[in-house]
């Protein structure tokens, strides 16, 4: 059997809980993200992924707002 990466940096694509962790937010903000359309995530089976590109345009299209709620949060 394969061993799965734990490196976001080499997957295609990766659950909520990883990306939150990578930008440094949290995994409920990132669904509340997904709830409001702006983050699309691709669903298979049961598992809810966010494809790195995905996760590229979205900082793209949001990355400011992104920095200003991580300062929050970690005030």
């Amino acid at each position: 059997m394969k061993k799965q990466s734990t490196n976001v940096e080499e997957r295609l694509a990766a659950g909520i809980p990883v990306w939150a962790e990578q930008l440094d937010v949290s995994a409920g903000f990132l669904r509340l993200e997904v709830s409001r359309g702006r983050l699309h995530v691709t669903r298979l089976g049961r598992r809810v992924l966010v494809t790195k590109r995905e996760i590229e345009r979205y900082l793209a299209a949001n990355g400011s707002a992104l920095a200003t709620a991580g300062k929050i949060a970690g005030q």
